[in-house]
């Protein structure tokens, strides 16, 4: 009896020795895990650190989106400045009567490049007649409604045009206009117009090209 009770009393033993053995060796293993999750850790932000940084949009919430988006980007300005007005007044002035003396179904157009209006045809030198009309405009362009189709060029004339240089340049753009099949129309730049005398000339010219 005396042997069992013994054999027991070491059984017991042994199980409680087994499971403080298990007990510290999990808590080693935890330590252990813990410890190389630390040091993993520690490389990923060392090389988050060393990585250019950038913006991941997909974890960004909308309004930090719409925050970035707000920044205005910075770049070098160019050398231009927007003119106050399209005409001058002389121009404004004559364009506003133009506009009576008009029906509904012309529209006009100021300030036109004359190298959208004409081009050049049937010439060996065509970019020597390109370059006489790229930089030049009429003052006013009459156009239909429907596809603004060119009609009739008008030119308000003021003092300038007296000098060779604008006489030169007016006795080509009426050449050209002329070879283009396209009339003009030239009026003396002044304080005041009728309506109506323009109106008629516009007219008497626009009725002779549905003649023609």
């Amino acid at each position: 009896m005396e042997i069992i009770e013994i054999l027991k009393l070491l059984t017991g033993k042994i199980i409680s020795l087994v499971l403080i053995l298990f007990f510290i060796f999990v808590v080693i293993l935890l330590f252990v895990t813990l410890i190389v999750k630390y040091i993993r850790t520690s490389k990923q932000l060392k090389q988050i650190q060393n990585k250019p940084q950038r913006l991941d949009y997909e974890i960004l919430e909308i309004n930090e989106l719409e925050e970035i988006e707000k920044i205005p980007e910075t770049k070098e300005l160019l050398p231009y400045k927007k003119n106050r007005f399209l005409l001058t007044r002389a121009e404004n002035n004559f364009y506003k009567v133009l506009k009576l003396a008009l029906e509904d179904n012309y529209v006009i157009c100021p300030k036109v490049r004359l190298a959208d209006i004409i081009y050049v045809y049937g010439s060996d030198n065509r970019q020597s007649y390109f370059n006489k009309i790229q930089s030049k405009h009429i003052d006013f362009l009459i156009c239909n409604d429907i596809y603004l189709n060119p009609l009739l060029a008008i030119e308000l004339d003021d003092s300038s045009h007296s000098s060779k240089y604008r006489i030169e340049r007016d006795e080509f753009l009426d050449d050209a206009l002329e070879s283009a099949d396209l009339p003009i129309l030239r009026f003396r730049a002044s304080y005041s117009y009728s309506p109506n005398y323009i109106k008629e000339k516009i007219q008497e010219v626009l009725k002779k090209e549905k003649v023609s």
